[in-house]
């Protein structure tokens, strides 16, 4: 198999690794949060700031903290399909952002949970994090906006089209940059490291790439430059994970 990359390699390049450091303290966040719901802290229906949920020191992600971001849990009835999403910083036509202050105190975003788990807590997470970051640009692509725009025009679609507009819209949603990211780390963190329930017998890369491609949601749309590009991604958070760095 190609397309990730070799120990040595992987040791000559640390600095390919930066997000790792992000995706376990934004685990950490996660599990703080969802201890939170289970001891009644976060209820149905409020938002909290996220500061509401900072119990440790964070080094990569402490930066978060000291943007308006809230979080809010509602279940979605008959909704199975419905797990979060993130709200994110308005931007105008020229992709600037837009103060939504004036009409929210959490300017910077709010995460929205349906499914309270730390999978979905995670992913949401990951956005927020990564619009923090960039300003509250990094959330959709102008592929999709292109797209989105276009479907909104009210035209006349035969029922031959639809499976390409589903495929097309499917194709954009899981190819997305936000996604990508966001889809990665609840991936990673759905994945056994080790052979035994002791943790002592490492698993080989190549059986923790097969269950990657399993857990990775949308795989099976992304392009193989994608696909290598996060097996590449990957092979840094294994070599990480198996020298302890992911240890709580």
């Amino acid at each position: 198999m190609t397309g990730f990359v070799s120990y040595s390699t992987y040791s000559r390049e640390l600095a390919l690794n930066e997000t790792f450091e992000s995706y376990v303290e934004l685990r950490r966040l996660a599990r703080d949060v969802f201890a939170a719901y289970r001891d009644g802290r976060l209820r149905q229906g409020k938002i909290y700031p996220i500061t509401d949920f900072k119990k440790r020191d964070y080094v990569t992600i402490g930066g978060i903290f000291e943007a308006n971001i809230g979080v809010f849990y509602q279940e979605k009835e008959g909704r199975d399909d419905a797990y979060g999403s993130f709200m994110s910083p308005k931007l105008d036509k020229h992709g600037n952002r837009v103060d939504v202050s004036s009409t929210t105190e959490y300017g910077d975003g709010v995460l929205i949970v349906h499914k309270l788990n730390v999978p979905t807590i995670l992913h949401e997470l990951e956005h927020a994090y990564d619009s923090f970051r960039s300003g509250g640009k990094f959330t959709v692509s102008r592929g999709a906006q292109d797209f989105f725009a276009e479907m909104g025009k009210n035209r006349i679609v035969g029922r031959d089209e639809i499976p390409n507009i589903v495929d097309k819209r499917r194709k954009l949603y899981y190819r997305a940059p936000h996604e990508l990211s966001a889809f990665f780390v609840q991936a990673v963190d759905g994945i056994d490291f080790f052979y035994d329930e002791a943790e002592t017998v490492f698993r080989d890369f190549r059986d923790v790439h097969d269950e990657f491609k399993e857990k990775m949601k949308g795989y099976k749309y992304l392009t193989p430059k994608i696909q290598r590009d996060l097996a590449r991604k990957l092979s840094q958070y294994y070599y990480r994970i198996r020298e302890g760095d992911a240890e709580e």
